[in-house]
């Protein structure tokens, strides 16, 4: 949104051995919005779907408390 690409060479971890470095990482993520007993419990990338269907639902303005039980699905 800012005109500028999100697309850098990789970070987070030793890329060295790969023919290819660049890559867009997400830098600026807090899973905040999760429990605290499931940070320890899960990798990043896990928090990072959590935290993105969380986002998803809002956004779509659901709240999977008054859905059917089983009814929402996410992939």
């Amino acid at each position: 949104m800012e005109g500028r690409s999100g697309i850098g060479p990789i970070t987070r971890f030793d890329a060295s051995g790969y023919p290819s470095r660049p890559a867009g990482e997400i830098d600026a993520f807090d899973p905040a919005g999760l429990p605290g007993r499931l940070l320890p419990q899960t990798d990043r990338v896990t928090q990072l779907a959590l935290t993105s269907a969380s986002e998803a639902l809002r956004d779509a303005g659901l709240d999977p408390a008054v859905l059917p039980e089983y009814a929402p699905g996410c992939c």
